[in-house]
């Protein structure tokens, strides 16, 4: 993870877009100001860890929301594995006062897009949001394809 409070880690981030990719490069300025401004803070740990350890912490008043996007591509099988097990142990004791939600926009080989879509505990019920260009470009709200 990238440490956006440092001006030298956004430089850095910024060199892995294309220089003729300016409509991508001022989102992810925009995206970075405004983590900057409210003060979100990202842990350097192994992402199957933390979420175990981090769902395990009792739940708190209000929707737990766990999202990912383009990540689970890089994940080996046995990572997916245990994310989706820590999610459904945390998902049975999710309550309609303190919801679980796993949002993640992964890309979908069926329709060539990355989709975001929702699981929403208790009930463990999905469904897809929409779909949408894997750089932001453009989503389609719904569950159709563009």
């Amino acid at each position: 993870p990238i440490n956006l409070h440092d001006p030298g880690f956004q430089r850095q981030a910024e060199a892995y877009i294309w220089p003729d990719q300016t409509d991508r490069l001022e989102r992810f300025r925009a995206a970075a100001e405004i983590t900057r401004s409210v003060g979100i803070s990202v842990d350097l740990a192994d992402a199957v860890s933390w979420l175990k350890e981090t769902l395990r912490m009792p739940p708190p008043t209000g929707v737990r929301v766990v999202f990912h996007s383009i990540f689970w591509q890089y994940l080996p099988t046995e990572g997916k594995a245990n994310i989706v097990a820590a999610l459904e142990a945390a998902g049975e004791t999710a309550t309609r006062q303190s919801p679980l939600a796993w949002l993640r926009m992964e890309p979908d080989q069926s329709i060539g897009y990355p989709a975001l879509d929702l699981t929403l505990w208790p009930g463990g019920t999905t469904q897809r949001l929409a779909t949408g260009h894997p750089h932001g470009a453009w989503v389609k709200w719904g569950s159709a394809a563009p």
